[in-house]
C-alpha cells in the first residue's frame, strides 16, 4: 500500500527526490522486517535517485532547505544500510556527509526539527560504533548529544516524529534503559495496534528484562 502511494508521487512529481527517499524508506523497512537484503537492488536505485535529485535542487537554489534535509536522509539510509551489512567504514563515510547536509537543512531553516531524526542517529550510533577510539581526535562518546537531538525531533518534527520515537526507543535500549524502552514502544505499539514495527521494540525491552513470557 505504501509502496503504490510513492509511486503515485514519483508519477506526479519525477523531478522530486521525496518519492525516490520513501521508496527507498520502504525498501529499507522491508528487508529489516524479514532479515533479508533482497530488496538491495531497488533500495540502493531509490536511494542514489533521491541523492541525485536532491543534489539537482540545491544546485538551483543555495538555501533549499528541503533538498538538504532529504540529501542528508539519502545519505544516512544508506550508511545506515551499509552499516548492518557490516561495512562500517563505509556506512561512516555516509554518515559524515549526512551530517554535514542535515547540519546545512538546520542552518537554511533553523525550525527543520525533522533534521535532527538522522542527525541525532548519527551522533549517538556513531559513538557506539566507535567506543574503541573514544581517545583519539575527532571519535568521542556524542550518545548524550544524539538522545537529545532524537527527543527534539520526537518532539517538534513536523513529519518525522514516529521515526524518532523508534530511534529513541532503541537508544534507550542499548543504554539499558529498559523501563523507559517499554513505556514508549507501548505508546507507539498502542498508536499503530496492526503494525510490526514497534512492536519489536516490545519485545525486545521485555527480552532485555529477562521477562521471558511478555517477550
Amino acid at each position: 500500500a505504501a509502496e503504490s502511494i510513492f509511486d503515485r508521487i514519483i508519477l506526479l512529481a519525477p523531478e522530486d527526490p521525496v518519492g525516490y527517499f520513501f521508496k527507498a524508506a520502504l525498501y529499507q523497512a522491508e528487508m529489516v522486517d524479514y532479515e533479508s537484503n533482497f530488496l538491495e537492488n531497488e533500495f540502493y536505485e531509490n536511494v542514489n535517485m533521491a541523492k541525485k535529485l536532491a543534489t539537482e535542487r540545491i544546485k538551483s537554489d543555495k538555501e533549499d532547505a528541503w533538498a538538504y534535509l532529504l540529501l542528508g536522509n539519502a545519505y544516512g539510509s544508506k550508511g545506515l544500510y551499509d552499516a548492518r551489512k557490516g561495512n562500517w567504514w563505509s556506512g561512516l563515510n555516509s554518515g559524515l556527509s549526512a551530517k554535514s547536509s542535515l547540519n546545512k537543512a538546520l542552518e537554511c531553516n533553523p525550525e527543520l526539527y525533522d533534521a535532527y531524526v538522522g542527525l541525532g542517529s548519527y551522533h549517538y550510533w556513531a559513538s557506539v560504533v566507535t567506543k574503541a577510539f573514544w581517545w583519539l581526535p575527532f571519535f568521542g562518546d556524542h550518545r548524550k548529544e544524539g538522545i537529545q537531538q532524537i527527543t527534539l525531533a520526537y518532539e517538534k518534527s513536523i513529519f518525522s516524529s514516529d521515526a524518532a520515537a523508534n530511534a529513541l526507543i532503541w537508544m534507550y535500549i542499548q543504554e539499558k534503559k529498559l523501563d523507559s524502552a517499554l513505556s514508549l514502544s507501548e505508546k507507539m505499539q498502542a498508536k499503530y495496534p496492526q503494525g510490526k514495527s514497534f512492536l519489536w521494540g516490545v519485545a525486545q525491552a521485555y527480552y532485555e528484562k529477562r521477562d521471558w513470557k511478555n517477550a
